[in-house]
C-alpha cells in the first residue's frame, strides 16, 4: 500500500482536527518510485504505438483518395486521338487527372514528382 499507517513510527505528526487528534499519513518513497516507474512504463508503451503509427503514416503515399479499399484503380478507355494527364503525386483535387498540385509540391519540398501524359494518336 501507498500509504504509511499511522502507527508507523515515520508517519508525520498528528493533527487535531475539532478536537479531535488524528495521525496523518504520508506517501512511502517505495511507493513513489514504483508509482514512477508505472507510469515511465505507461508513457514508453503510448509514445510507442504513437511511433509506430507515425512511421505508418509517414511512409503512406495516398492519405485521402478512397482510403477505406484496399487498392485504388482507376479504369479509362482512351479512343484515337485522346490525351489524358494523370496524377502521379495524389494531391491533385481532380484525381485520378493531374490539376498541377506538383508543382506546389515540387517547390516546396524540392522533389520533381510530375503527371503521367498518355496519348492515342489518330489512325490514318
Amino acid at each position: 500500500m501507498c500509504f504509511l499507517t499511522p502507527s508507523s513510527p515515520v508517519a508525520s505528526a498528528p493533527r487535531a482536527e475539532g478536537g479531535v487528534t488524528r495521525p496523518q499519513p504520508r506517501f512511502d518513497a517505495n511507493c513513489g518510485s514504483f508509482g514512477f516507474a508505472v507510469g515511465a512504463a505507461g508513457f514508453l508503451v503510448l509514445a510507442g504505438r504513437q511511433l509506430r503509427t507515425a512511421r505508418k503514416a509517414e511512409g503512406k503515399i495516398n492519405n485521402k483518395i478512397d482510403p477505406e479499399v484496399p487498392k485504388v484503380v482507376t479504369k479509362e478507355d482512351l479512343k484515337a486521338g485522346d490525351k489524358k494527364v494523370y496524377c502521379r503525386c495524389w494531391l491533385s483535387g481532380t484525381f485520378p487527372l493531374c490539376d498541377g498540385t506538383h508543382a506546389k509540391h515540387n517547390e516546396a519540398t524540392g522533389d520533381n514528382v510530375g503527371p503521367l501524359i498518355v496519348s492515342v494518336k489518330k489512325s490514318g
